[in-house]
């Protein structure tokens, strides 16, 4: 069917749905997105009862027009019926452009480019079931950071299970190391939490590093005490220009590890969903329409800290967009002799009661717990705030950083540390 009369169609399925719910509305105009088609449309009586009932008419409009999937949404007095396009069309990465930290993903239905800017939000969950669409949203993001910034000021590290679809950017001058082994994956991120720590306490932000973890899920399969370095690279990343975009198939416990993980991802971005309530679950928010989309591959939900839901149709990237990029990465640092790692950077793990490690490197200073009874200093603050990220309880917290634990002042410190650190509790 020709756009036309698919938008004809789309018209006339609404005007016989609005008619039938008796409700004032005209048209006031359709149009062709990447993958849809949006149609416009003024409520002459526009109060809250009105637009919730238009928000539960998708299965009418359906059943009249004969288009599905249908997705409804309200935004500056107007309401927006979406329907998929019987033609769609291809976002090109490489036409697309940003500046600094705003990174485009991809056009809205009304052909806006939208995307996130890290430098509000920090890191980016990617959320689709297998060959969803999350590796070419993450690509997209590659692709915008190394055409925005040099090697010198931005770099990227990549885990993945699926080495075929990244290969054209391994050898940039941006990537730092493309990683395969989950032990080798292991060795990068201990390493990532001694360079956090080094960095926020050096006040460095530069080059800015963007992690790639292309299935989590699968990766804490194998390895689950990942969950806890990860939590607190979520939590603290920010201050020290690191950032993580992360692929997952699910939100919960399997998917991301820890509550704290997700609970520091602001940004998400969400291809279809099977139901309404996993939808609200991935998305972090109800009424996304996650589960209205993607007739057409690379159609989502992007959520931001700064912007209302919006669908997208995110940027496809080619093997000849990567090719076109500065060429000669890969210099791997966590491998590398003297290379500061946790224990290396004189930020060894820290240590239980018995003097053990306890699940591995974590960054902090062994000098650092137990904390004397006085205010910490910011070392020690930061110190605070990646143990409260491993623990996730305040009380936990305090019994292994002070020796009286939990008091009124302790508690007021360890508040301070947070709001600080900017730690989301």
């Amino acid at each position: 069917m020709d756009i036309r009369s698919a938008a004809a169609q789309l018209e006339t399925g609404i005007r016989a749905a609005f008619t039938a719910e008796k409700l004032g509305c005209h048209i006031v105009r359709t149009v062709r997105g990447p993958h849809t088609l949006t149609t416009g449309i003024r409520l002459y009586e526009p109060d809250v009862k009105s637009l919730a009932r238009v928000g539960r008419m998708a299965q009418a409009i359906e059943a009249r027009s004969g288009v599905s999937p249908i997705r409804i949404h309200s935004q500056a007095g107007l309401v927006y019926v979406e329907a998929p396009s019987p033609q769609p069309i291809v976002v090109p990465g490489a036409v697309l452009s940003g500046q600094g930290l705003a990174i485009p993903l991809g056009l809205t239905p009304l052909r806006a480019v939208a995307g996130l800017d890290f430098d509000r939000d920090s890191h980016l969950l990617l959320v689709a079931p297998t060959n969803g669409g999350k590796t070419t949203a993450a690509k997209a993001v590659a692709l915008a950071i190394a055409r925005q910034h040099s090697p010198k000021q931005a770099r990227f590290v990549v885990s993945t299970f699926k080495p075929a679809d990244w290969l054209g950017l391994a050898h940039t001058a941006h990537c730092g190391g493309m990683i395969t082994d989950v032990d080798e994956t292991a060795q990068m991120i201990a390493w990532l939490v001694g360079i956090m720590y080094k960095r926020t306490s050096q006040m460095q932000t530069t080059p800015r590093l963007f992690v790639f973890l292309d299935d989590l899920l699968n990766l804490l399969k194998r390895r689950p005490d990942l969950a806890d370095p990860l939590a607190e690279v979520a939590s603290l990343g920010r201050g020290a220009g690191i950032h993580l975009i992360i692929g997952t198939q699910r939100v919960s416990k399997s998917g991301m590890g820890d509550a704290a993980v997700s609970g520091n991802i602001t940004a998400r971005l969400v291809f279809r969903t099977a139901s309404a309530q996993d939808a609200a679950a991935f998305t972090g928010r109800g009424d996304t329409g996650a589960e209205s989309i993607g007739a057409h591959a690379g159609d989502a939900i992007l959520v931001t800290s700064a912007a209302d839901v919006q669908r997208i149709a995110v940027a496809y990237v080619s093997d000849a967009d990567l090719a076109a990029l500065p060429q000669g990465g890969g210099s791997r640092p966590w491998l590398a002799a003297g290379t500061p790692t946790g224990t290396e950077a004189g930020i060894p793990a820290e240590k239980g009661q018995n003097g053990r490690s306890e699940g591995g490197s974590t960054g902090i200073p062994a000098s650092v717990l137990p904390l004397a009874y006085r205010p910490p200093t910011p070392a020690e603050e930061m110190a605070l705030a990646g143990l409260y990220a491993r623990k996730g309880s305040k009380n936990k917290t305090l019994a292994a950083a002070y020796a009286e634990g939990k008091t009124p002042k302790t508690l007021g410190w360890l508040n301070g540390a947070l709001e600080k650190m900017g730690v989301n509790v």
